[in-house]
């Protein structure tokens, strides 16, 4: 063990917070929604636990974004950009990522066996990986598939250095300005909406299925077309294609299935380039 290494845990992650953890470690898919729901919780802790590396004291959110994203980031998002087939090959970068993520730790001797705690480091570091790679691979094949529609947009790349952190991921002509988000997770951290819609992914509990969806805020769909039908969230998906009116986190939105909103996208755009 190298003494000037140390993991300092938040306080505050318990017992079942740690197994919870370690569940997601060995096998994230077979996670409930209530344990899903404890590691969320629990990755907030880690993010202010400590680690000193290097002479240097870090938060495991500091640490992640200086030798993880700041490594590994740019890399995966240009071999993304460069591949015609995102939806075949992304999954394999991402994963590619991880091993080499896991070997860096390796390296650096930031194993559980080197170092007391270093196990919740790990975890840290490849929930964080998998959101990143599994947020911009979904937005690098939606970005795709509206452009092999024929839909009119400007979109980010973020591949180039600071255009990763722009205000929207795309604008589409005539509607504004939009985000990709590859679960409904970002809702809850979403304090101002500013995008005048929201490519997302929506569970069909009913359905047993996932299904992509768009957000858009009341006043965004007044451009487009359709009266929504309002009805509770957990209910969306047996209303589609048509148009609905959910409340969520604390919100007004109408949601439209993708494929149905992509098309009267299409429709819309054509019509005023008619005009």
């Amino acid at each position: 063990m190298d003494p000037a290494v140390a993991i300092e845990l938040a306080p505050g992650l318990t017992a079942e917070d740690r197994a919870a953890l370690r569940k997601y470690l060995a096998d994230p898919f077979r996670l409930s929604d209530a344990e899903w729901q404890q590691v969320r919780s629990a990755i907030d802790l880690l993010a202010r636990s400590a680690i000193v590396f290097s002479e240097r004291r870090y938060t495991f959110k500091r640490f992640y974004a200086s030798f993880i994203n700041g490594t590994y980031a740019t890399p995966y998002l240009r071999q993304l950009a460069a591949t015609a087939a995102p939806e075949r090959d992304g999954p394999h970068l991402q994963a590619e990522t991880a091993r080499k993520i896991l070997a860096w730790l390796r390296l650096n001797s930031l194993t559980p066996s080197a170092i007391p705690g270093a196990e919740y480091l790990t975890i840290y570091c490849l929930y964080q990986w998998a959101s990143f790679g599994r947020g911009y691979l979904f937005e690098r094949i939606v970005i795709q598939d509206l452009r092999a529609a024929g839909i009119t947009l400007v979109a980010h790349t973020p591949e180039r250095g600071r255009e990763r952190y722009t205000a929207s991921d795309l604008s589409i002509t005539g509607i504004g300005d939009g985000d990709i988000k590859s679960s409904l997770y970002f809702l809850q951290d979403l304090a101002d909406p500013r995008a005048a819609f929201y490519i997302t992914r929506l569970y069909d509990a009913e359905g047993h299925a996932v299904r992509q969806v768009v957000f858009m805020t009341p006043q965004g769909w007044q451009q487009v077309d359709g009266e929504p039908r309002p009805v509770s969230i957990v209910q969306a998906a047996r209303h589609f294609p048509l148009p609905i009116l959910v409340e969520a986190a604390g919100r007004s939105w109408v949601v439209v299935e993708y494929a149905a909103w992509k098309d009267r996208i299409l429709r819309w755009q054509s019509k005023r380039r008619s005009k």
